[in-house]
Parts: C-alpha cells; structure tokens; sequence
C-alpha cells in the first residue's frame, strides 16, 4: 500500500512539472512513467488501443454495443485523479461523501449521445466506451495526452463537480463507469421507461395513458367540480419533479419551503393561470386539464416530448434537465372561490 501511495504522490508530481515545465520531461515520457505505473499497480488491466487501460469491476449480460454518431447512453460514473481525489461524479452517494451534493443539483444516471466531439468526456473516455456493452462497469486508467485538455475546452459541468479545487486538466485520471443501457431509439426507450414506472408504482397499464407518455393519478378527487372546458381560463398549483422525486420548480410557497429551495430573492410564487388548450410553456396541461375538474389535484407522469423542455431537455436549467428525462407534474386546480 506504501509503494502504491509513493508511486500516485510520483506520477502527480512528474505531471505537475510536465504541465509547469515543458522542457523538464516530455510527453512521451509522461506516457512511459504512466504505462510503467499502470503494470506496478493494476497488472491485471488491459491496455487498449488507444492507450487507455481498462480493468472490469463486473461484466453486463447485454449484448447491445456501442456505435458512434448512433448510440444514446445510460450512464453513471465517477471521474478521479490518480491520488484518488472526486473531480466528477453522478453518483448520489458519492456526492454527498465529498460534500457536493445540494438541493438543486440532481444527482443521476446521465444519458447522452455518442459524440466523440462533445467535451462532456475526454478523448480517452469517449474511445474506450466502444469496446462496452450494456451493463458493464469498469475502470478506465486514461492517459494525461488523452484526458481534459484545457486547450480543447473540455469541462465537466460545475454542477458535478466533486472535492473542491481538485485539478484534472492535462493530467491522468481514473473514469469508473457503468453502462446502465444503451439504446438507437431513445424516444421509445423512455416511453418503455415511462410505461414500466407507472405499472410498478401506480399500477396503472400502457392502455391507462391520456395520450401515449402521459399517465395521471387523481390524489385529490371533486366529482361536484366544474369541469374544465376548452378554452377557459384557470389557476393552478403546479410543482415539477423527476421521477425519484428530485424536485425542479414549484409555484407553491408551501412546497418550496417543504423541499428547502424556498428563494424569495429570486423566485416568486404565485399560481399559473392557464388558458386550456393555448398553453405554449406545457403542452401537457392542454392534455391533462380536460380529464380533471376545479378543486382537483393530480400527480402526472409524462415522456418529456410533453413538457416545456421537450425531448432535448435543459443543460442550462437549476437542475439541469437531461435529454429524454421523465417528469412528474403535481397539478392543483384552484376553485374559482379560493383564487
């Protein structure tokens, strides 16, 4: 453990001065001293073509492979340097373990697009992930010629960042990741999705949707309601969650406080008022609005070609919102009385 521990402190600090000092070592020395690193410490991994090593902590049952410019990614992972310091991380569990899980960064499975141009990954990730199947999980022992390189641009996004102040442009760094699925039809692999959570947790069968992606589950029921026409004019409550009920907005003081993003600096809260059937921020509320009456409230699961993000989601958004992402909306129908 002692040599394995002098060697990361080593390869950190041939690294650093590489970076420093250009003259003092080149790169393909840095390579040599990381192969060589790489045989002491983790013998059993295999070097790839590219020069990327790799070890497997388990083997998948899928027989689905990677192709480029074709194939969507279910992923999770965690990226570190090689003295073992968290830079990047989708893993929940780990965030909080390094102190970078908050209330508005939704930490889970990432599902992106195969696209070696995408800075998202480094050239060595991006690479490596073609020789995976569905469910594999392993690590990746990349190379500091094939990781972040500032110069590119290449960032992991602020939001998952690990350990404070953690350095990982133009070095070596450790990619544990695993191949949750993989899919060419990711409009279909989400309405599955969809369909299989709503059976498992509303009981409810493909045949029970609104129109195809869209479920609803009545919570609060008003059969003397007025019904809601075409047209009207209504206010509602409306709260957005993903489905494990990570919440992203709310119009509700109440469930602001209740979930602690409560922001009165910067949010306001106040009911939306609708006109049902020219609403352009949801599609869904147009669909759903008509099946409930004034004094309802409802839980909606919906594919995300409904919602206002659509099927390319929100990079940008508090939380971010990935492409083809699930949501549950929480819909009030405020009586006109209570307005």
């Amino acid at each position: 453990m002692k040599k394995i521990f002098i060697s990361i402190i080593v390869i950190a600090a041939i690294v650093s001065c590489a970076k420093d000092s250009p003259a003092l070592i080149d790169a393909q020395t840095q390579l040599d001293f990381f192969k060589d690193w790489m045989r002491r410490n983790h013998p059993s991994a295999k070097e790839l073509k590219d020069g990327v090593f790799m070890e497997y902590v388990e083997r998948g049952k899928g027989e689905t492979t990677i192709e480029s410019l074709t194939s969507w990614l279910q992923l999770n992972y965690t990226m570190r340097t090689m003295e073992n310091l968290v830079f990047a991380t989708r893993d929940s569990n780990i965030s909080r373990t390094v102190g970078a899980w908050s209330r508005t960064t939704h930490f889970c499975d990432d599902f992106v697009f195969y696209n070696p141009s995408d800075t998202k990954f480094s050239a060595g990730g991006w690479s490596a992930m073609l020789d995976l199947k569905g469910g594999d999980h392993v690590k990746m022992y990349v190379p500091a010629h094939l990781g972040y390189n500032a110069s590119l641009g290449m960032n992991i996004p602020l939001a998952y960042n690990g350990e404070k102040g953690v350095s990982y442009q133009d070095r070596p760094y450790i990619f544990e990741l695993k191949i949750k699925a993989i899919t060419d039809k990711p409009d279909i692999y989400e309405r599955d999705s969809v369909e299989k959570w709503a059976l498992e947790k509303w009981r409810l069968r493909p045949g029970d949707t609104i129109v195809e992606g869209i479920f609803m589950k009545k919570i609060v029921e008003n059969p003397g309601g007025n019904p809601i026409a075409k047209d009207s004019t209504v206010s509602l409550n409306l709260t957005t969650f993903f489905t494990d009920k990570f919440i992203i907005s709310t119009t509700s003081e109440t469930i602001a406080k209740e979930y602690k993003i409560y922001d009165p600096i910067n949010k306001s809260y106040y009911p939306k008022a609708v006109v049902v059937g020219n609403e352009t921020d949801n599609e869904i509320l147009n669909k759903v609005l008509p099946f409930m009456r004034q004094g309802e409230t409802a839980e909606i699961l919906t594919v995300s070609k409904w919602t206002k993000e659509g099927v390319n989601g929100d990079a940008a958004s508090v939380p971010q919102i990935l492409p083809y992402q699930p949501r549950i909306y929480l819909v009030t129908v405020i009586p006109p009385e209570k307005k």
